[in-house]
Formats: C-alpha cells, structure tokens, sequence
C-alpha cells in the first residue's frame, strides 16, 4: 500500500476509535413531537435515532438540556434505553453531561467543524482517487447525468434540490471505488457533519449554488479524463470551500464555544 493509503488509513481508524458510532440516517423529517414506540428496532436504537436526527436537523437545538425522564415518556420506553442512547451521543460528541446539572446538546464549535470537514475532505479526495482507476463509461455517464441535474438546480437557486442532487453526487463519485471500509468511515463523517451543514443550507444562495457546482464540472472533467491525482485535489479544495462558507455561517449566527456552563467537562462520568 502506498505512503497516502496507510496514512489516510490510520486517519480513519482514529476517526472510528473517537466516535465509535454506526451508520445513522440523516436529516429525518419527524417532528420532535411526533415520537413512536418502537417495533422491530430494539428500543436503545430507536430512541437514539430520534434523538440523533433530531440533533442533526437543528430540531434539538445546540445548548438544549435534555431530561431523561421527559424522554422516556415521549418515547414510552424505561429510563434505561434513554440513557443508553445518550451515552452513545455523548461518545459522539453530540450531547454534553455536565456535572450536577445534566445533558445538554453540545454546541456547535468552529475548531470540530474544521476537523470534520478536512477529514472528510481528505477521505473524499483518497476515495476518488481510488475510484477514478475503477470506473466505468456507465459509471461516468451516471455522474455526468447527476452533475447536469445539479447544476440545473443550481442555476434556479433551488436550494432543496441542490442539497439533494449533491449528496447523490457525491455518492456516485465513490461508488466506483473497491471496499467498503473507506465508504463506510465516509457515511459515518458525514452524519456527523449534517447539523453543521444544515446552517451552511440556510445562507445557500444563487451565487454560492453556481460556484459550486462549478467545483463540481472541474471533478466531472477531471473524472472523465480520468486524473486520479487532479480529482483527489480538487475534492479536498471543494471541502475547503464548504469549510470558509460554515465558518462565516456558524459566526453570524453567534456559534461556537461551549454549549452549556463553563463546568462542563469532556470528562464528565457516563449519564
């Protein structure tokens, strides 16, 4: 394996060993209000999902204290799949137990989200790469497809549809590449990235949209020429961009920090 594979490999098992989380479903769309019991999914999952896209979307917002008891009457469940649940959020970062107080949502902070993005940056690029040596002409026609309905949206100004059409581009970019692992570490990074990008979405404008998708014609281009190296380069400066963008979102709307007291400590006992 080469030097970057090895090196972006240990980057990765850091990353799994810090969060030691699974792969969550993004963005769902059930009001916090609107919580069911339960079926087939054992009560820890579910409780957690709720919990987790909660968070992501904002509907669970940074500093917001969360009280076991309450939860477990919205979930219907014991108090015992609830702490369950935020014990595993605390381990992601997620949720914060500060001591004597309780469990609060973490806020977001300028120096996670760079760290996230780079590394995402950095796993997009690796991944790519990998992908370039693999893909097919029906791979690059997907992606060429995909590119063009993004770039329509983009120049409506349709935010929801961009947003949409990217994730999907993202996904068919590095679908091309061998294994799961790396995709895999890949997933898990970017749930942990949603609720940042979900401020990003609410400063998207036409401008930002077109500019974009014009990072995204340069790795359509690079792709069909097939310049692994080009592709993994611009995959990381495309992070970046995000990256600028987030950090001037996250201060106009006067994030960053800690979320709750200055007592809080990263080293608080398990709820």
């Amino acid at each position: 394996m080469c030097t970057i594979g090895i090196h972006v490999g240990a980057i990765a098992i850091s990353y799994i060993m810090h969060y030691n989380v699974g792969v969550r479903r993004i963005a769902r769309k059930t009001p916090k209000t609107d919580l069911r019991p339960a079926t087939r999914r054992t009560l820890t999952q579910h409780v957690y999902d709720e919990l987790a896209a909660a968070i992501s979307s904002g509907r669970l917002p940074p500093g917001e204290k969360l009280v076991i008891d309450a939860l477990a009457r919205d979930f219907n469940v014991s108090i015992t799949p609830v702490r369950e649940a935020l014990m595993r959020l605390k381990r992601e970062g997620l949720v914060l137990e500060v001591p004597y107080s309780g469990v609060y949502v973490s806020k977001l902070d300028l120096d996670e989200l760079r760290e996230l993005f780079l590394l995402r940056g950095v796993l997009e690029g690796y991944g790519a790469r990998l992908a370039v040596e693999h893909v097919t002409e029906a791979d690059l026609a997907a992606l060429r497809r995909q590119y063009e309905d993004l770039d329509r949206a983009a120049t409506r100004g349709d935010v929801a549809a961009f947003r949409e059409g990217n994730l999907r581009f993202h996904a068919l970019m590095l679908a091309p590449a061998p294994g799961r692992a790396l995709q895999d570490v890949i997933t898990l990074l970017v749930g942990n990235t949603e609720r940042y990008r979900a401020i990003g979405d609410r400063h998207l404008d036409r401008t930002y949209l077109e500019a974009a998708s014009a990072d995204h014609r340069r790795v359509m281009a690079a792709f069909e020429a097939r310049r692994g190296e080009e592709v993994e380069t611009l995959a990381r400066a495309h992070a970046l961009t995000f990256v600028t963008h987030l950090e001037r979102c996250l201060r106009t709307e006067g994030a960053g920090g800690q979320a709750v007291p200055a007592s809080a400590s990263p080293d608080a006992p398990a709820v």
